[in-house]
C-alpha cells in the first residue's frame, strides 16, 4: 500500500479549465440554436489560448472540420465572430470523408503532423456517419465507437453482465476483447492484476472488469490511464446500465 502511494500517477490537462476535457462529446439539440457559432467559438479560443468565459485555456492546433459549410459562408461567420482577428493554428476543412472510408486516418494523420494538436470538431455528425438504416434513433449511435475497443476482463464469470457490455459496444460501432475467467488468462499463471491491467490499457481505449474481491476495480484504475468500469467487485457494485456506462 505504500509503494501504491509513493507512485505519481499523471492526468492528460483539461483544454478549457472546469470546462473542455480530453475526450469525446457530442453537442446535440434543435437545428438553428447556435451550435456552430459555439464550436467556433471553442475552436478560435484554443486556437488563440486566450480565456474563454473566465476559463483558462491550453493552447493548441484545432481542426474545424465544417462540412455542412462552404468557404464563403464559413468566412462570413467568423468575421462577424472575430472580425480580423485570426488564429495561425486554426484549420478549417469544409470536406472528409466518411467513418470507415478514411475519416480515421485523416484525423490520425492532422495530430501526426501537429502533435500539439488540442481539439478536433467535426460538424456534423451525420456528414461523416456514413449508409445508415434510414436515420432512426438507433444510427444516431451505431458510430459512436468506431475505432474503439473495449475491453472485458472478467476474473470472475458473469455471461450476462460480460455479454451485455459486449453488445453495447458493438451497438455502438465499437469492437471489444478480453476473457470470461481468470482460468483462461494469465491470472491463472501467477499474473498480478496490476500487470495485466498495464498490459491491456496499451491495446485498448475502455476497460469493463469484474472481480470477485472488493476494491479491486478501484487499485486496477490507479495502474492506467484508460477508463474503467466497475462491472461488479465482490459484494460492492453491479453495474445496472451498460449503455450509459459506455
Amino acid at each position: 500500500m505504500t509503494d501504491l502511494y509513493n507512485q505519481v500517477y499523471t492526468s492528460r490537462p483539461p483544454i478549457i479549465n472546469s470546462l473542455l476535457y480530453p475526450g469525446t462529446y457530442i453537442l446535440a439539440g434543435a437545428p438553428k440554436l447556435g451550435k456552430s457559432f459555439l464550436m467556433a467559438q471553442h475552436a478560435y479560443h484554443v486556437g488563440t489560448g486566450t480565456d474563454m468565459w473566465g476559463f483558462q485555456v491550453q493552447k493548441g492546433s484545432v481542426l474545424y472540420l465544417a462540412l455542412e459549410d462552404d468557404y464563403g459562408r464559413l468566412q462570413k461567420r467568423l468575421y462577424k465572430m472575430f472580425g480580423v482577428d485570426t488564429a495561425k493554428n486554426l484549420y478549417f476543412g469544409i470536406e472528409a470523408p466518411s467513418l470507415g472510408d478514411g475519416l480515421i486516418e485523416l484525423l490520425e494523420g492532422f495530430v501526426e503532423y501537429h502533435p500539439d494538436t488540442r481539439l478536433i470538431i467535426v460538424d456534423t455528425l451525420q456528414k461523416v456517419r456514413g449508409s445508415n438504416d434510414g436515420h432512426t434513433y438507433s444510427s444516431d449511435y451505431q458510430d459512436i465507437c468506431h475505432g474503439k475497443q473495449l475491453a472485458t476482463l472478467f476474473f470472475e464469470p458473469s455471461t450476462r453482465t460480460r455479454l451485455s457490455f459486449e453488445s453495447a459496444m458493438l451497438s455502438l460501432g465499437g469492437a471489444t476483447l478480453g476473457f470470461s475467467e481468470a482460468q483462461s488468462s494469465s491470472a491463472s499463471k501467477g499474473e498480478s492484476v496490476s500487470d495485466t491491467i498495464r498490459v491491456v490499457g496499451n491495446y485498448v481505449d475502455i476497460i469493463a472488469m469484474r472481480h470477485p474481491k472488493e476494491g479491486a476495480p478501484i487499485a486496477a484504475a490507479m495502474k492506467t490511464v484508460v477508463p474503467i468500469i466497475n462491472a461488479g467487485d465482490g459484494g460492492h457494485f453491479h453495474p445496472t446500465q451498460t449503455l450509459t456506462d459506455l
